[in-house]
C-alpha cells in the first residue's frame, strides 16, 4: 500500500523536479492524504487510492479487527514511562535488599528472614526478566521506526502506533463506505432497469392493441356481392337473362339465348 501511495504521489507531482521523483515519504504524509481532494472536490486522494486498491489488489486491505486492537494498545504505550517505572522498581528493590542483612531474628519461630530471603531471590529474577524484555522491546521499536526512515528519539510509540491506527481504521472505514455506495448504486441501477422493462412491456402491449384495431375487416372479397355473405350469389334471385340462380340447377346464358331466338321465329311465321 505504501508503494502505491508513493507512486500516486510521484504521479501527481510529476511536474515538480523536487517532489516528482521521491524515493519515499514521512509517515505524517499518510494523514495528509485526507486533506488533498480531487479537482471536482467530491473525493479525497485517499478515497481514490483505496478504490484503486479494491479494484486491483483487494487483498491488501484485508485488515483484521485484532490488528487494529494491537495498534490501539501500542498507541497507549510510553517507553519512557515504562523505563522510568522499571528503574524506580529496581532502585526500590536495591534499598529493601540492602536492609535485609540488618534484620535480626527474634526467636527460633521467627520466619521473617527466611521468607524475605526467598522473596528476594524470586523478585531479583523477575526484575531481571523485566529488564531483559524492556531492552528487547526498546531495540525492536527503534529498528521498526528506523525502517520507516523516522527517528525513534523523536517519534515515540504513542505517535508511531497512532499513525498506523488511524491509517488502518480509515482504510477499513473508507473501504466499507465504498462497498455501501456501490451496493446503493447497484440497487438504483436495477430499479431503473426494472422500470424501463415495465415501460417497454406496456408500450409493446399498446402497440399490439393498436395493430389489431387497424387491421383488415373480415368477410367479403374483391368480387363484390353481399359483404355479410362473402360475395355469395343470392338464392332465388333474377339475372339479366331471366330467372336463375340456384347453383348447378339454373339455366346458363346460351340456353336462354336459344329460347329467345325460337320465340322470335315463331312470331314471324
Amino acid at each position: 500500500m505504501l508503494e502505491i501511495i508513493l507512486h500516486t504521489g510521484n504521479f501527481l507531482n510529476a511536474g515538480n523536479n523536487r517532489l516528482g521523483a521521491a524515493l519515499g515519504f514521512h509517515l505524517d504524509t499518510l494523514s495528509k492524504l485526507h486533506d488533498t481532494k480531487t479537482s471536482d472536490n467530491k473525493q479525497t486522494i485517499f478515497e481514490v487510492i483505496i478504490q484503486m486498491i479494491k479494484d486491483q489488489r483487494p487483498d491488501l486491505i484485508n485488515f483484521r479487527k485484532e490488528d487494529n486492537e494491537l495498534l490501539e494498545a501500542g498507541a497507549r504505550v510510553s517507553l519512557q514511562t515504562v523505563e522510568a517505572e522499571l528503574n524506580k522498581l529496581v532502585k526500590d528493590f536495591d534499598v529493601v535488599s540492602a536492609l535485609s542483612p540488618t534484620i535480626n531474628t527474634v526467636d527460633s519461630d521467627d520466619l521473617f528472614v527466611k521468607r524475605f530471603d526467598e522473596f528476594t531471590v524470586k523478585a531479583k529474577q523477575d526484575l531481571s526478566i523485566l529488564e531483559e524484555k524492556f531492552q528487547k522491546a526498546n531495540k525492536t521499536y527503534q529498528e521498526v521506526v528506523q525502517l520507516f526512515a523516522e527517528d525513534p528519539k523523536v517519534m515515540g510509540p504513542e505517535e508511531f502506533f497512532n499513525v498506523w491506527k488511524n491509517f488502518v481504521s480509515r482504510t477499513i472505514e473508507t473501504s466499507e463506505r465504498i462497498d455501501v455506495e456501490k451496493e446503493k448504486r447497484d440497487k438504483e441501477r436495477k430499479r431503473e432497469e426494472q422500470k424501463l422493462k415495465r415501460e417497454q412491456e406496456i408500450a409493446n402491449k399498446l402497440a399490439n392493441v393498436g395493430t389489431t384495431e387497424a387491421g383488415p375487416a373480415t368477410g367479403g372479397d374483391a368480387s363484390g356481392g353481399d359483404g355479410g355473405r362473402g360475395g355469395r350469389a343470392p338464392r332465388g334471385g333474377r339475372t339479366p337473362q331471366g330467372r336463375g340462380g340456384r347453383g348447378a340447377g339454373g339455366s346458363n346464358p346460351s340456353e336462354v339465348t336459344d329460347l329467345f331466338a325460337k320465340l322470335q321465329g315463331s312470331k314471324k311465321t
